[in-house]
């Protein structure tokens, strides 16, 4: 995890400043079709803003919507319960797709590679499916 990698001292790559080389990129599949405890806890961390989504801008279709916050917000899982804490000291960069439509996990992938990839230009990717 982030913090894992924030705290290797003996590595040429990672150490107190990793954070800022990992970025937490979430591609949700829908926006009518995502969990609103999923939503909550998206705007808890700061990622994500409610009622602001729209179908159209301008008369013409909306594809996706793209939030990004640095929060220094953790989570810890209770049960069925998410409890938010601060974590001064360890910021984590998001990235929130929430696409406008659900068009399945492989438009997903694409999503991510294509579009995202080919900004963050990362060396290592990992794909959870959470859905």
């Amino acid at each position: 995890n982030i913090e894992y990698m924030c705290s290797r001292t003996s590595s040429k790559t990672w150490g107190k400043e990793a954070w800022k080389k990992i970025v937490v990129c979430i591609v949700s599949d829908g926006r009518a079709k995502i969990n609103p405890r999923t939503r909550a806890v998206l705007a808890g961390l700061g990622v994500y803003q409610d009622g602001i989504a729209k179908q159209q801008v301008n008369g013409k279709d909306v594809t996706a919507h793209i939030y990004e916050y640095t929060t220094q917000i953790g989570m810890e899982v209770k049960g069925t319960q998410v409890i938010l804490k601060p974590r001064p000291g360890m910021p984590v960069q998001l990235l929130f797709c929430l696409k406008e439509k659900n068009q399945k996990k492989i438009n997903s992938h694409r999503w991510f590679f294509q579009a995202f990839g080919r900004v963050l230009d990362p060396n290592i990717c990992v794909l959870i499916d959470a859905g």
